[in-house]
């Protein structure tokens, strides 16, 4: 038997639709090429539905980074953070490693071209500026508790206001995945979750556990 759904469910479930659409193609096509008729069709749906969950092409854009930040690896990070079984170190090598898995995935890479783009198009165009300013600083109100959550006391991020370590991390972020598609073998990845550690206030890598000392024969 179909799923019946009401008028606001079909809705949010097309918009959520065109959002990954949205984000597989002007990922594939770029932002300039790319167009609201290129992502109706990618999502199989009508260039009205996109015009009835949004204003245009830059306030779409805007709701696929929103929706990216708002997901369900925001969750996973959420978790990490709450679980009470970690010390400060585990608990930022577990984000770390977190990152690096959602990082690798197809979807996130799509994500970052996107972004990447849109920040280089507010470059000559003021109004994308605006918005992406704005985008920022919804991040840094929003994020700035389990950001603090995660940086250990006693660590040199820990005097800083809470907008310059959300603002810290948002460059992290960024910074990795932008130079790893420039160069995935001398920028791997993993930098993020090195850099995370020494940004805590901890060594580059977990020190490594003692040896057992030998068993002596009675």
């Amino acid at each position: 038997m179909a799923e019946r759904l009401t008028r606001r469910e079909q809705q949010e479930r097309n918009r959520v639709r065109l959002l990954l659409a949205a984000e597989r193609v002007f990922a594939r096509e770029g932002i300039t090429k790319g167009t609201l008729d290129d992502v109706a069709r990618e999502a199989g749906l009508t260039k009205g539905a996109v015009y009835s969950n949004f204003d245009g092409k830059e306030d779409l854009i805007t709701q696929v980074i929103r929706h990216r930040s708002d997901g369900p690896e925001q969750t996973r990070f959420a978790g990490i953070l709450a679980d009470g079984g970690l010390s400060p170190a585990e608990r930022v090598d577990a984000w770390g490693r977190e990152w690096v898995r959602v990082a690798s995935s197809g979807e996130r890479y799509d994500f970052a071209w996107v972004l990447i783009e849109f920040i280089l198009l507010g470059r000559h165009q003021p109004a994308v500026r605006a918005q992406l300013a704005e985008l920022y600083a919804d991040s840094a109100r929003d994020s700035a508790e389990y950001i603090r959550r995660l940086v250990p006391e006693g660590s040199g991020l820990a005097g800083l206001p809470d907008t310059s370590v959300t603002r810290l991390f948002n460059a992290l972020d960024l910074g990795v995945a932008l130079v790893n598609m420039a160069d995935p073998a001398g920028a791997p990845l993993d930098l993020y979750r090195v850099a995370l550690r020494l940004l805590a206030g901890l060594p580059p890598e977990p020190e490594a556990p003692e040896p057992a000392a030998p068993e002596r024969d009675a």
